[in-house]
């Protein structure tokens, strides 16, 4: 989460963006433009597949992995509550998400800031934010791009609570939302796509810098609290029989 930023800006350094030719730019084109412009690049592009999979691994790990060892059984049999117990791990995992997605965008913003520099966003009709500004809506757009990723946490979760394989949890979790990236890119599906869990994650990119170059000054609307309730579900969505933390009974 740290070594990925730096080693991008720094190949940067010495290739600059690629030359696209006309058209509109995309974040990329506007990378090297000030460390801010970065920044907001390096966060949008990692975050889709390297934060996603150790969201994942931290979410689907912990009770599966506990599962397989065996060693599940014996904390359960102490007058542990299986809810309680859920709770508790689930907390633990997406806190140390929260801790990679903020390494992300700190070394992100750090690396940004001593490989192109100070200054605010440039914009894809090329105006120029001001610092304030510009700080503000990398902060936005990290937390939105973050927030995309408790769906995944859900799903990893959900899948750790019914399998004893930690890697059955962890790629389960990523190949869903690679079949969901799959899906969303069939335009014939029309409105079925809006359901797909990150359908509007990837719209933020050209949405906050295109709301820059409006006058009216519109910002794209973060979705955290709609994949809150899929982090939610993942605890209590299924009760199978035979596994060591949601059965009624344990086995020995």
């Amino acid at each position: 989460m740290v070594v990925l930023p730096v080693l991008v800006a720094v190949i940067l350094v010495f290739t600059g963006p690629p030359h696209r030719g006309t058209g509109t730019p995309m974040l990329v084109d506007l990378a090297t433009g000030s460390g801010l412009n970065y920044a907001l690049f390096a966060v949008s592009v990692i975050s889709q597949l390297l934060l996603l999979i150790v969201v994942a691994l931290f979410a689907g790990d912990p009770v599966a992995s506990e599962a397989s060892w065996g060693s599940l059984r014996y904390l359960l049999l102490r007058p542990v509550p299986r809810g309680q117990l859920l709770r508790v791990k689930l907390t633990v995992g997406l806190l140390l998400s929260g801790v990679a997605a903020l390494a992300l965008v700190l070394a992100a913003g750090l690396s940004g800031w001593l490989a192109f520099g100070g200054g605010g966003l440039t914009t894809p009709l090329g105006a120029s934010l001001g610092t304030g500004e510009s700080l503000r809506i990398f902060l936005l757009t990290s937390a939105y791009v973050t927030s995309q990723q408790l769906v995944v946490a859900a799903l990893a979760f959900l899948l750790s609570t019914v399998t004893d394989a930690p890697l059955g949890a962890v790629g389960g979790a990523v190949l869903l939302m690679i079949v969901s990236s799959v899906l969303d890119a069939i335009t014939s599906l029309g409105v079925f796509r809006y359901g797909l869990p990150n359908h509007y994650a990837l719209l933020v990119r050209p949405a906050v810098l295109a709301a820059a170059d409006r006058p009216d000054g519109a910002r794209a609307r973060p979705a955290g609290a709609v994949d809150g309730g899929a982090a939610r579900a993942g605890v209590a969505a299924l009760r199978p029989q035979g596994h060591p933390v949601l059965s009624p009974t344990l086995t020995t």
